[in-house]
């Protein structure tokens, strides 16, 4: 046992050192140094691999058990953002307003894991039958017809791949641009709720990691590929997620100085194509709140590709709104779960809108 337990006590050395890196990733720029974002991105599995070795430690009674034990009480607040701990919220409470968030992946969910006959429509029928006002649509194929597809959304916004529908007056609408390489969007709407009340709801979907067949196949056929097959395939995949990772960075400094101008209340939401654990999340919610973490529920996972799922769409919200509840649709029509939440006015009465800069 002790071959075993100093074998074990380097291993727990090592997922230690991880763990405390990815706790690093929301506050250090891609840019500036990129480690610690893909150790962001393994954080569910280094908490994993921490939580088994505590309970060896334990077993063992070892105060090693105590340093490991530390740690992850360190990282509640990181857990919090993973796991939503919060009793069922009753999303028919009376609400100021209700919205909607869905990659709808072009309308088109053939080739996916998840294939389904007639998605399309599928998708189609699940829109118009939200009993909402504001729906957030990404990945949304631009030459569609708005009017004729969702005939009780009277107010709509659409530009390259977003959507923005509204049963309640779109007052202002505007796009955010990027640089032309980036392959990331943003538009955005003032909507009148009630009375003097507005509320702008910016629609996002930032860089994704642009990975390609050969990237999806070394995940699906790991165990058959030859050595320098997978080597060649994993330099791939971590030079797309790096390269993805700083270019989210960049476009969430552009959204955030956008929203930080805003007249009126703000709700953000879309495609981040980011984990709450990244730099990328935590620049967009700073000064705001995350209307899965005040009323979600479990572990919250928003994307069905093959890579591993996580929570990448999200609807944080001005501290203005109070969330109501949150939750995340079980429809397997694209590669991405829906997602909706609603909200109340913490304050009665007209509206004191923020001055613009």
């Amino acid at each position: 046992m002790k071959v075993v337990d100093g074998i074990t006590r380097w291993i727990t050395c090592l997922v230690m050192i991880g763990l405390m890196g990815s706790y690093t990733a929301p506050y250090i720029n891609p840019n500036t140094c990129s480690l610690p974002s893909l150790l962001g991105l393994a954080y569910h599995y280094l908490l994993l691999v921490n939580v088994v070795l505590l309970l060896y430690w334990i077993c063992r009674r070892k105060k090693i058990a105590l340093c490991l034990l530390g740690l992850l009480l360190a990282g509640y607040p990181f857990m919090r953002r993973y796991y939503g701990m919060n009793v069922k919220g009753n999303a028919d409470l009376p609400c100021d307003m209700e919205i909607l968030s869905y990659n709808v992946h072009h309308l088109d969910n053939r080739g996916l894991l998840h294939d389904s006959p007639d998605g399309k429509r599928k998708i189609e029928s699940y829109i118009r039958r939200f009993p909402g006002d504001i729906v957030c649509l990404q990945d949304f194929p631009h030459e569609k017809n708005l009017a004729r597809m969702f005939p009780g959304y009277r107010y709509s916004y659409a530009q390259k791949d977003l959507v923005i529908l509204s049963r309640r007056e779109i007052i202002h609408r505007g796009t955010i641009e990027f640089d032309r390489a980036a392959a990331a969007s943003c538009i955005y709407c003032d909507i009148l709720l009630s009375g003097n009340d507005t509320v702008r709801v910016y629609c996002v979907h930032l860089e994704s990691f642009r990975f390609d067949g050969s990237d999806r196949r070394l995940i699906l056929d790991f165990p058959g590929l030859q050595r320098e097959t997978i080597s060649r395939g994993l330099r791939s995949i971590i030079s797309r997620l790096l390269a993805a990772n700083k270019r989210r960075a960049e476009q969430a400094a552009i959204v955030k100085a956008h929203v930080a101008r805003a007249p009126y209340k703000i709700i953000l939401c879309g495609d981040f194509n980011d984990i709450p654990l990244s730099y990328t999340y935590t620049l967009l919610k700073r000064g705001m709140h995350d209307s899965f973490i005040e009323k979600g529920r479990g572990v919250g996972n928003t994307y069905i590709g093959e890579f591993p799922s996580f929570r990448i769409d999200h609807i944080l919200h001005d501290p203005a709104l109070r969330a109501l509840s949150y939750a995340r649709d079980t429809l397997r029509l694209s590669d991405h779960y829906p997602i909706r939440a609603t909200f109340g006015l913490r304050s009665s009465g007209t509206q004191q809108d923020k001055k613009a800069l």
